[in-house]
């Protein structure tokens, strides 16, 4: 069961009038003081997490400031100070959503701190203007993904290419055409040294370092692919894989810069078909609907006994169906943009282990689950309150359809149980937590005296009902 669609649209758009409510955007003052510190900001109030740090003409000249201390901002806009804008320091800048906007700046902007990218967000950069990182280290949090748009520049000393990108998580959007972002001669820009092929049958003794600009689907592939990315470019069409066999394609990325969706699929019969998730990129896969949508319909796996991760980005949708067979990776779902569909027939896994120690469902963008989560309770730590983040209902704009469910799970006004030995299992859609049921009462001492059987029922054959046991006292052994 789900939510009656009217209230949860209703309750995602009180949700986001209250984080609207919250956010606000914050002038830098016309000052140098450290950006700690509350004079260094026009309402006397230092931005926070949710905030949106702004400089424009308040500022009559050039603005050169150390951040003082460690500090998180949604986001960075540059309008127009008197002068270039400077950040520096030896602490770190980590953003969010908002990114950094400069896309009215009539100045530009330098980082010389360290710069972190906590999520999914653009950097946009208006003709003439230069954003320049450099100096302090840069680093990306889990699942983060970057677009850099604008006709401006971006410098950098302190972003690195691996096998000729700087990852699969960072593109370059230059008037709609999407590439992977690279770094030349110290700027980023889109990456132009893929390797052009007619379709997915690459040359199947290629490694897992080759980038691809694939211009369309082709037949079905009957032995294994490996690559870093694949940048698609062509139009709507399905590529296959298997041929009276299991065929395995690994990657990294899937960028979808074409102009009609792509789907993974296999040829039906006795073939089969199947997505596993590279080792490059922290054992992580990241689709990219940025043009187009993309549908996986193999399941995804991970490569040898390492766990790995998927995220979804780009303005378009991704889907995970269950057609060629439900999915069995191990690590996190990250949608960090757009919207990520698990379909009706498809299944996502969970590994619980000790208390608050599983993979989850995570982001900024929007997830609608229509299939099944698949939870894998053998290393899970029942002890009765413990709990685990499935889905986290904080951040994401995620919907449980009528057809979600947990497999092995009964549900009752949105809420799946499971009862395993002693340990009873509750899902809430509500909270995306899992918990163990704290046994109260009968329930309580029926689990520890009478395996969990019913009042009516006589657990140690004396002829004394469990319940009459239970409330005079006895420990279910004699009476």
């Amino acid at each position: 069961m789900s939510l009656n669609p009217t209230l949860s649209a209703a309750l995602g758009l009180m949700l986001g009038l209250v984080s609207s409510a919250c956010a606000a955007t914050i002038q830098k003052a016309n000052n140098s003081a450290d950006l700690n510190l509350p004079a260094s900001w026009t309402d006397g109030v230092v931005p926070g997490s949710q905030d949106v740090a702004r400089w424009n003409s308040i500022l009559a000249g050039g603005n050169f400031t150390n951040l003082g201390a460690d500090l998180s901002w949604q986001g960075i806009t540059v309008l127009d100070p008197g002068g270039g804008v400077i950040i520096g320091g030896a602490n770190t800048l980590t953003l969010g959503t908002a990114g950094i906007d400069m896309n009215s700046a009539t100045q530009d902007l330098i980082i010389t701190s360290g710069l972190t990218i906590a999520a999914g967000q653009s950097w946009d950069v208006a003709a003439g203007r230069v954003l320049a990182l450099g100096t302090g280290a840069f680093t990306r949090g889990a699942g983060a993904t970057l677009i850099a748009r604008g006709a401006g520049t971006i410098t950098t000393t302190n972003i690195a290419n691996t096998n000729g990108i700087i990852g699969p998580w960072a593109v370059v959007n230059a008037s709609g055409i999407y590439s992977y972002a690279t770094v030349s001669s110290g700027n980023i820009m889109g990456f132009t040294g893929g390797t052009a092929s007619a379709d997915f049958n690459w040359t199947r003794t290629n490694n897992n370092t080759f980038n691809y600009d694939v211009a369309a689907t082709g037949a079905a592939i009957g032995s294994d692919r490996v690559a870093n990315t694949v940048r698609f470019t062509g139009g709507t069409g399905t590529q296959n894989y298997g041929t009276n066999n299991t065929t395995t394609v690994t990657l990294n990325g899937l960028l979808n810069s074409g102009n009609g969706m792509v789907t993974l699929g296999e040829a039906g019969g006795t073939s089969h078909g199947q997505l596993a998730i590279g080792t490059n990129n922290g054992n992580e896969l990241v689709f990219n609907a940025a043009n187009s949508g993309i549908v996986v319909a193999i399941p995804i796996i991970n490569t040898g006994a390492t766990a790995g991760s998927i995220v979804t980005t780009g303005s378009n949708t991704v889907t995970i169906t269950g057609t060629g067979g439900v999915s069995t990776y191990t690590g996190n779902t990250t949608v960090s943009g757009g919207t990520l569909v698990l379909a009706d027939d498809s299944q996502l896994k969970f590994l619980i282990g000790a208390n608050g120690v599983s993979n989850s469902i995570s982001g900024n963008g929007t997830v609608t689950l229509n299939g099944d989560f698949n939870l894998d309770l053998t290393g899970a730590s029942p002890a009765p309150g413990n709990s685990w983040s499935l889905v986290n209902v904080g951040t994401l704009n995620e919907t449980f359809g009528s057809t979600f469910g947990l497999v092995g799970f009964t549900e009752s006004a949105n809420v799946h149980t499971r009862t395993v030995g002693t340990d009873t299992y509750s899902f809430s859609e509500a909270s995306g937590n899992l918990t163990v049921a704290v046994a109260t009462g009968y329930a309580l001492w029926a689990g520890n005296y009478a395996a969990n059987q019913a009042a009516n029922l006589d657990f140690d054959n004396d002829g004394v009902r469990n319940g009459v046991e239970y409330f005079m006292g006895a420990t279910g052994s004699s009476f």
